[in-house]
C-alpha cells in the first residue's frame, strides 16, 4: 500500500519536497516514496 501511494506521488522514485499548503501531507508521502 505504501509503495503504491508513493508511486502516485513520486512516479520517478525520487523525493518530492512540497512547499505548499499541503507540504505536510505531500512530505509524508514523499518520505514513504523514498523508503520504497
Amino acid at each position: 500500500m505504501a509503495c503504491r501511494l508513493c508511486m502516485m506521488v513520486c512516479p520517478f522514485g525520487a523525493i518530492h519536497v512540497a512547499t505548499t499548503e499541503v507540504a505536510g501531507r505531500e512530505k509524508a508521502a514523499a518520505f514513504k516514496c523514498d523508503l520504497c
